[in-house]
């Protein structure tokens, strides 16, 4: 099977881990907020000849600049990925994170070295798929699909990502996700007997903190 977004990243990658229930989640719309100080930028106004080189192979993965040390998204309960809970990073820019929660996590990269797809399992055989579709000359992913594959039902999410506040590095500590959820259930055998859409709309915020 191809390999299946959060940032997540990040996700992303960005996200924690839950039970098969999320197949079915519901529509939610965090309210924005942030523990920084910093101010909200025009994310159309970052001059990307300023953005500095990645300090590693991982941290490239993660699209994330500079030293860093650890990142910890909140507001992400929504999308499930083998990525769930927080990044820490060596000084090297060595990741250091395990995710033993999730069976069979799988990730691809791009050609350009980003995450762009994820996959994992829960016991039960719920999957999780993560996959983004475009990046921005930034190279933050801004759309992709997220799909929750349950004994239930299957929970599917089209979305594009606008990113709201950068921080000193130029990496990103807040974004909203909006999209349209499908909901597929299924019957005993599994299989799909009905489907309803309605709007998606989620808000996440990261910190960072950095070796220097």
């Amino acid at each position: 099977m191809k390999l299946q977004y959060i940032i997540l990243p990040t996700i992303m990658v960005i996200i924690t881990a839950c039970g098969g229930k999320k197949s079915s989640a519901p529509v939610v719309d965090t309210p924005f907020t942030s523990d920084t100080t910093l101010s909200p930028v025009d994310t159309t106004a970052v001059d990307v000849d300023t953005i500095p080189e990645y300090y590693s192979a991982d941290l490239r993965k993660f699209g994330l600049h500079g030293m860093v040390r650890s990142v910890q998204t909140r507001d992400y309960g929504n999308f499930v990925t083998c990525l769930s809970g927080p990044l820490s990073f060596s000084p090297d820019g060595v990741l250091l994170s395990k995710f033993p929660d999730l069976l069979d996590n799988e990730i691809s990269e791009n050609l350009k070295g980003f995450i762009d797809e994820t996959e994992c399992h829960e016991a039960d055989g719920t999957s999780f798929q993560l996959e983004f579709t475009n990046w921005d000359e930034e190279n933050n992913p801004i759309s992709g699909k997220y799909t929750s594959d349950g004994h239930d039902s299957v929970w599917e999410v089209t979305f594009t990502i606008t990113y709201l506040q950068y921080d000193r590095e130029n990496n990103w500590i807040a974004r909203r996700i909006k999209g349209e959820a499908v909901t597929r259930d299924k019957n005993s055998s599994g299989e799909i007997v009905s489907s309803q859409s309605e709007p998606f709309s989620s808000t996440e915020t990261r910190s960072i903190s950095y070796y220097k």
